[in-house]
């Protein structure tokens, strides 16, 4: 036998900037609005042209090919000389012995 019913209701009200507040907030900028702040500061999502400077190695090695063509009368003649032995073999009748001298200076 019931006398006497009541339904209890339990209601909790808090500020409007309280700490649960705040967090929510800072983690809603930072989910949906803090991609797109960093991708228009960085210039996009892809990156467009890419740069890259090389610098070649350089070194003297005392080495030298020396080509030449000659006219004379309306006829031309090849020669070749060079400070390696195997490209002399290979140039043939139109190797021509020659002086080189070569030295290198630093600024």
């Amino acid at each position: 036998m019931r006398l006497y019913q009541r339904p209890i209701s339990v209601t909790f009200h808090a500020n409007c900037c309280s700490a649960a507040t705040v967090i929510s907030a800072l983690l809603l900028v930072a989910t949906l609005i803090l991609p797109y702040l960093l991708a228009y500061v960085m210039g996009g999502f892809w990156r467009t042209d890419a740069y890259a400077l090389e610098r070649p190695r350089v070194r003297f090695r005392h080495e030298a090919l020396v080509e030449g063509y000659l006219v004379s009368g309306g006829t031309g003649q090849s020669f070749a000389w060079s400070t390696s032995t195997t490209l002399n073999a290979a140039a043939g009748s139109l190797f021509r012995s020659c002086e080189l001298r070569a030295w290198s200076e630093d600024d």
